[in-house]
């Protein structure tokens, strides 16, 4: 393992992935929480800054166009595989990954230990476009037809997606179908986060 200023590769890849989960949840989360929510964490003595993390399904929406081949693909598996324990200690339904040139797969689904990360990982291959705004579409055009049927049972999702570039495609159309959908049935202002990164 190479050492760069006193850190190992490996340390600053956990350390990133902690920063990315920390940035991704911090906007959905301030929403989120109410006033009550926090007097009563705060009461509770609950010094998990990952405790939020319950009230949410995760998702991440992965680049594997061809830029991403090589050495960012590697950061991406690695980040993934230490964020992945942290939100499975909080959500026993694991993480969901969704490749954006990659067929859906219900292999993608639940995922609780980083050697599904890595599994996943080793059998794509970088290659194509960047459709964000499609892949979008695919996860969120479902979503309000199952807060519609389930309302009270429906968590709320917070998409993260990794990527290099610019998207191929638009990425804002979908988002905004999707807020309407919600408004129309007065979900709340929380129940969808999507984050870039």
């Amino acid at each position: 393992m190479q050492n760069f200023g006193g850190h190992t590769k490996t340390e600053e890849i956990r350390q990133g992935a902690a920063a990315l989960l920390d940035d991704a949840y911090a906007s959905t989360t301030r929403s989120a929480r109410s006033e009550q929510q926090l007097a009563q964490q705060s009461v509770q003595g609950d010094n998990d800054p990952y405790a939020f993390l319950k009230s949410f399904d995760t998702i991440f929406l992965i680049d594997d166009s061809g830029s991403m081949a090589g050495r960012l693909w590697e950061e991406a598996k690695e980040a993934l595989e230490h964020i992945t324990p942290i939100c499975t200690a909080h959500d026993a339904n694991g993480i969901y990954l969704y490749i954006m040139n990659a067929k859906d797969s219900p292999d993608y689904y639940d995922i609780t230990k980083p050697l599904e990360v890595d599994r996943i990982f080793s059998q794509v291959r970088p290659g194509g476009a960047t459709p964000t705004g499609q892949k979008l579409n695919s996860i969120l055009k479902p979503y309000p037809v199952s807060y519609k049927a389930k309302s009270d049972n429906t968590k709320p999702i917070n998409i993260i997606c990794i990527t290099d570039g610019a998207p191929s495609d638009e990425v804002e159309a979908p988002l905004i179908a999707a807020a309407k959908k919600l408004d129309k049935l007065d979900a709340p202002a929380w129940q969808v986060g999507v984050q870039l990164f």
